[in-house]
């Protein structure tokens, strides 16, 4: 069975579908209005779906807020497959651009992200943040991959749990961003810094002055 806000979700029925996509378009309406509240009544009478309805699927508003924003992200951030450059550090650069031109474009959504990401778990929030969590760890770990293919990390790295390491700090700079600790401008560059600096401390011999990670740092 699919986690909330899985991309491979799948529904009981073509109906069942509709009504929630419905349900998760009228919240991402909301998100972008005014106080960027979802109020469950108003979310009723937007979507067309009855109140009792939605908390039967979603059981609050908190989750129905995180699955309406995951999937955007995960549609709109260019996938690994995707990125154009030839040098894996530039096409790891491309997808961070990717990430903070869609937290720019919406903001809202980006913060509610990050709130649940490092909110406390509970059953209303549960394997939502491990969904957060996950996919962007997944094509970081692609990248990682076809660095330990080239010879450039060392033999004992875990390219799983370096993947997940970056991933949270990448979160980190979010998190900071999203409380007013560091400016939009700042924000590319600390999701940046978050990636070279882990991955200066793991790749092999020669292979930071080959990758330039140096200059990348500066």
């Amino acid at each position: 069975m699919n986690e909330p806000g899985s991309p491979n979700r799948r529904y009981a029925s073509d109906r069942m579908g509709r009504r929630q996509e419905e349900i998760l378009a009228a919240a991402r309406e909301m998100l972008t209005e005014g106080d960027g509240t979802i109020r469950m009544r108003e979310l009723a009478e937007r979507s067309g779906v009855a109140l009792g309805t939605i908390y039967n699927r979603f059981g609050s508003k908190e989750r129905v807020a995180l699955e309406a924003v995951i999937d955007v992200f995960r549609n709109r951030v260019v996938p690994w497959e995707q990125t154009a450059n030839e040098d894996v550090i530039d096409r790891m650069m491309e997808r961070i651009a990717s990430a903070v031109a869609e937290i720019r474009r919406r903001p809202p959504f980006a913060r509610t992200m990050a709130a649940c990401y490092f909110g406390a778990a509970s059953d209303e929030n549960a394997g939502l943040a491990e969904a957060l969590h996950d996919y962007p760890a997944s094509e970081l770990r692609k990248g990682l991959l076809e660095l330990h293919e080239l010879g450039a990390l060392r033999g004992d790295t875990d390219i799983a749990e370096l993947a997940d390491e970056i991933t949270r700090a990448q979160y980190a700079a979010v998190a900071h961003w999203a409380k007013g600790l560091v400016s939009e401008e700042a924000l590319e560059r600390s999701m940046q810094r978050a990636l070279l600096q882990h991955l200066f401390v793991w790749l092999e011999g020669s292979w930071a002055e080959k990758l330039q990670l140096r200059p990348r740092l500066r």
